[in-house]
């Protein structure tokens, strides 16, 4: 997923990427490794963030302070006339950033952004009710990662859990999906203050734009639809999936997992999915 996410959405010239999650998940984190992967002495980068919360070297980074008149929608209008090639926009927050995104896109700038949307469909879903034209998102969008941070399971004294019927309905999945699952749970120790858990697993849903995509979005097809088409087309693999992988591996429980991440469909086998992700 991260090769996919570097070479199809980082490394694209131009269109806006947006990185969407709630507060909390890890979003301006993401955000700042994409900058600094982009970082070199030939590309001119420059930010408009409220406020500006990691300083990197080589880029022009804007606070915004509305007491004194940079407001935002003021210094986005100086940053697309000084010709930067990627514009970074703290967060879309309304009609005029998110239009402001797609005309920067249009003009051959590439465009790193977040938003605040339960998963990478609900994104462009949103865009469309913040009244941008259909066409508009399908030609400048490139890619939309949604992502949580969960909690880690402590390795220091994980044991085996065997999923109990009630957490697959709650996972709207059969005990043959799971086949091959090793789920932990932490029983709590010194180590990890006899909480079961130690530090954070980062779970993501990379939407990488294709034709079938663009397609259905032109057609203002429901995010029902478009997520399916997406899944089908272009090998995405949702917050559920995600986590369902990651938590068969003992890595986060499934507790963790059905309270915290979207339950939008029913998720493939485990088995499936690790072909897909490439994971064992």
């Amino acid at each position: 997923m991260l090769e996919h996410f570097i070479y199809e959405a980082v490394e694209v010239p131009s269109g806006v990427m947006i990185i969407t999650g709630p507060t909390g998940s890890g979003k301006t984190c993401t955000l700042y490794s994409c900058i600094n992967y982009l970082n070199d002495v030939n590309t001119s980068i420059i930010t408009a963030e409220d406020p500006v919360e990691i300083v990197i070297d080589g880029i022009s980074q804007c606070s915004i302070n509305s007491k004194i008149g940079v407001t935002f929608e003021e210094t986005l209008r100086h940053i697309v006339r000084q010709d930067p090639d990627i514009i970074v926009l703290g967060e879309i927050r309304d009609n005029f950033s998110a239009e402001t995104a797609i005309q920067a896109a249009l003009t051959g700038h590439k465009v790193l952004t977040t938003f605040h949307t339960e998963d990478s469909i609900g994104g462009l879903i949103r865009l469309m009710n913040m009244e941008i034209e259909a066409f508009l998102i399908s030609s400048t969008v490139v890619c939309v990662v949604a992502q949580r941070l969960l909690r880690r399971v402590c390795p220091d004294c994980a044991e085996p859990y065997i999923p109990t019927p009630l957490d697959l309905s709650r996972l709207n999945v059969s005990a043959n999906d799971l086949v091959g699952a090793e789920f932990r749970i932490g029983r709590g120790c010194k180590a990890c203050r006899f909480s079961g858990y130690r530090g954070r697993v980062g779970v993501f849903e990379l939407l990488v734009m294709n034709e079938m995509v663009k397609n259905a979005i032109l057609n203002k097809k429901s995010s029902y639809d478009i997520r399916k088409i997406s899944i089908e087309t272009s090998g995405m693999v949702t917050l559920l999936e995600d986590g369902l992988v990651k938590g068969a591996r003992g890595e986060i429980s499934l507790k963790e997992i059905i309270s915290d991440l979207p339950r939008l469909g029913k998720p493939r086998s485990v088995a499936e999915l690790r072909r897909i992700l490439g994971v064992k």
